[in-house]
C-alpha cells in the first residue's frame, strides 16, 4: 500500500523528495480568485447568488439561515450527547488559554500594563458538513467574549445548511449562518456585503480556493487579518518497537481519507513492521468508502525506516508535521526533544481523531511545514492585545538621558526634544 523506503539508502535529493508536500497550485488560481473579491466587492449580495449558483449549482432564496433550538431538538440523541460532550471539553481547554492583564514596572516611575480585548466581530469558514470545525471555533471565539462571530458554510444540493450544521450551531447558541463556501463567502466576510457584515478576522480551513482568497484579503488593508497558514492535512507516525501494527494503519487511513492531497507518513525502525502495517492498510482499506481518495493521498506518502532514533529526530522537525503520534515507550520520550509540530498524540491509545473530534484541544493546526513558525489555534487568536504606559516626573527623569541620547544618534531630534521640553517643564516647577 504505501512504498517503504530506508532513509540511509537514499540520496539527500531523495530524502528531500520523501518529505515533500503535494504541490499547491495557488498561484494558478490567483486570478479567478482576484475576480471572485472584486466582483463581491462591486457588487455585493448579487455577486454571492450568483457565484453560489455557478460554483455550488444551486439558487439560494436567501444568503442567512436563521438558526433556533428546533435545530437542535431535531438531532437524533446520540449526536445531541456527542456534540455537547465535544463543546463542553472544548470550552474547558480553552478556557484555560484566557490571555490575563500584566502590570510590570521596569524601572521606578514606569508602569507598562498589557491590556487584552476580544475581537468585536469575527468570521468563521466551515467546509460543507464538517460539526468538528464549527465547534473549534465557534467555541473558543465564544470563551474569548467576542461580540458577534459570523459563519459561512457551503450550501447542500437543495441549498440549504446541512441539519448537523443547524444543530450544532444551536448548541453553540448561534441564531443565524450565512449560507456561502468558497472564495466568495471569504470575500464576504473580508469586505461585507448589504447582507454579510464585515468582520476584523477571519478562521477557519478549506481548499486551495479558499485558502488564496485568505491570503490576498489578509494582505488588503481593506480586507480583514485571517488565522494561519493552512495547506492539505498530514500526519507523522514514528513507531517504535511495541507499536500496534492495527492501530498505526487505522491512523494513517483516518489521515488519508481527509482528501487526496493530503499526506501521511510512517516511520520505524524495521522493515519486518512496515509490512505488517502495510498489510493491515490492505485489509481494512476494504471496509472505507472512501478508499479511492486514500489510494490518491497514498500515492505521494511513504513509510520511511530509520534505526537511529537521533535521525528520527532530526527528520520530524526537518517535515514540521502538522499531526505527530508518536506509539512505543522507545519513541515516546522523543516529544520533549520535538521543536517543530503542530500537535502531538503520545502512546497507543491516542488516536489522532480523538483530538479531531472530543479531547478539547483546537485541531485547527498549521500545515504544509508552519508549524516551524506557527502554532495551533488559540483562544488568544481571538484577541487583540496592547499595552498602557504609565510614566511620572522620575520616570521622566530616569529616562531622559538615555532617551535624548539615543535620538540623537538616529538623527531624530525631535524625538530628543519631546523630552527636553519636559525637563525643561520640570524644571521651573511646572505643574499639570
Amino acid at each position: 500500500m504505501l512504498t517503504i523506503k530506508i532513509w540511509d539508502c537514499l540520496t539527500k535529493d531523495e530524502q528531500k523528495a520523501c518529505l515533500k508536500r503535494p504541490v499547491q497550485k495557488y498561484k494558478e488560481r490567483e486570478q479567478a480568485v482576484q475576480e471572485i473579491l472584486i466582483q463581491v466587492r462591486e457588487q455585493g449580495d448579487a455577486a454571492l447568488y450568483e457565484l453560489t449558483t455557478r460554483f455550488d449549482q444551486v439558487n439560494l432564496s436567501s444568503i442567512r439561515t436563521s438558526i433556533t433550538t428546533k435545530d437542535s431538538s431535531a438531532l437524533p440523541l446520540k449526536t445531541l450527547k456527542a456534540i455537547e460532550q465535544a463543546i463542553r471539553n472544548i470550552r474547558a481547554y480553552h478556557k484555560t488559554q484566557l490571555p490575563q492583564t500584566q502590570r510590570m514596572s521596569p524601572i521606578s516611575g514606569v508602569t507598562i500594563t498589557t491590556v487584552y480585548k476580544p475581537l468585536k466581530r469575527v468570521g468563521i469558514y466551515v467546509p460543507q458538513g464538517l460539526i468538528s470545525s464549527l465547534l473549534m471555533q465557534v467555541v473558543p471565539a465564544q470563551v474569548a467574549g467576542c461580540a458577534e462571530i459570523i459563519i459561512c458554510t457551503h450550501p447542500n444540493a437543495e441549498g440549504e445548511i446541512a441539519a448537523s450544521i443547524r444543530g450544532a450551531a444551536a448548541l453553540c447558541g448561534i441564531d443565524k449562518i450565512y449560507t456561502l463556501g468558497g472564495a466568495h463567502a471569504i470575500a464576504a466576510m473580508a469586505y461585507g456585503t448589504e447582507t454579510v457584515p464585515k468582520v476584523d478576522k477571519i478562521f477557519g480551513p478549506g481548499n486551495s480556493y479558499v485558502t488564496q482568497a485568505k491570503n490576498i484579503v489578509a494582505q488588503d488593508p481593506e480586507g480583514a487579518a485571517i488565522d494561519l497558514p493552512a495547506g492539505p492535512s498530514e500526519a507523522m507516525i514514528v513507531a517504535g518497537k511495541e507499536a500496534n501494527p492495527d492501530f498505526i494503519a487505522a491512523d494513517l487511513l483516518a489521515q488519508a481519507e481527509h482528501g487526496g492531497d493530503s499526506q501521511v507518513i510512517l516511520i520505524c525502525d524495521n522493515e519486518g513492521l512496515a509490512l505488517r502495517v502495510n498489510e493491515a492498510l490492505r485489509q481494512q482499506a476494504k471496509k472505507l468508502p472512501r478508499t479511492p481518495i486514500v489510494q490518491q493521498a497514498f500515492a505521494q506518502s511513504c513509510i520511511l525506516i530509520s534505526t537511529n532514533l537521533s535521525q528520527t529526530l532530526k527528520i520530524i522537525n526537518e517535515y514540521a508535521p502538522e499531526h505527530l503520534l508518536l506509539q512505543g515507550s522507545d519513541v515516546e520520550p522523543l516529544s520533549d526533544q520535538v521543536q517543530a509540530a503542530g500537535t502531538i498524540f503520545r502512546g497507543a491509545w491516542a488516536a489522532e481523531a480523538l483530538g479531531d473530534y472530543a479531547t478539547g484541544s483546537n485541531h485547527v493546526l498549521p500545515t504544509y511545514g508552519f508549524a516551524r513558525n506557527h502554532r495551533g489555534l488559540s483562544t488568544r487568536d481571538f484577541f487583540t492585545g496592547f499595552t498602557v504606559q504609565d510614566v511620572n516626573r522620575q520616570g521622566l527623569k530616569s529616562l531622559a538621558e538615555t532617551v535624548m541620547t539615543l535620538a540623537k544618534m538616529e538623527q531624530l531630534t525631535a524625538h530628543a526634544y519631546a523630552v527636553q521640553v519636559r525637563l525643561n517643564a520640570l524644571e521651573v516647577g511646572q505643574c499639570l
